[in-house]
């Protein structure tokens, strides 16, 4: 995986590019609106088991009903959070896990997204002890 900080993840939505939407539309007439529920109730099981695993005393979190979830240190300031955020995310792609830096009303977070059916609750276990140990570092 690449060490720098892009991945490309905000350049586009699937679909763009006019042979693109072919593939989006196969998969969802495949999956029919059954199999579509079923993707999207694990994908907000994920994320809400996730949730529950994060310090919330130490980590701020921002989410919603849906299947995303974006943390950030809550006594941290920006710049620390920046580090952090930099930091933490190098590690996590270390371990070839994914998150997104994104900024929100000017504070970095960390952004994961539990769309992936084939994401185990070990998989889970670990980006949550990854994250919740990231702090340790920054505490001195």
């Amino acid at each position: 995986p690449p060490l720098d900080d892009t991945h490309g993840g905000e350049l586009g939505l699937q679909g763009t590019r006019p042979a693109e939407v072919l593939k989006l539309w196969l998969g969802l007439r495949q999956l029919g609106e059954e199999g579509i529920q079923l993707i999207l109730e694990g994908a907000i099981e994920r994320r809400k088991c996730f949730q529950k695993m994060i310090d919330s005393s130490r980590l701020k979190i921002l989410s919603g009903p849906l299947h995303l979830i974006a943390i950030t240190p809550k006594n941290f300031d920006n710049a620390k959070t920046e580090a952090w955020a930099l930091s933490t995310r190098k590690n996590l792609l270390d371990e070839q896990l994914m998150l997104s830096r994104p900024v929100v009303d000017g504070r970095y977070y960390l952004k994961a997204v539990f769309g992936n059916p084939y994401t185990k609750k070990k998989h889970i276990e670990k980006l949550a002890e990854l994250l919740n140990s990231s702090l340790e570092e920054f505490d001195k």
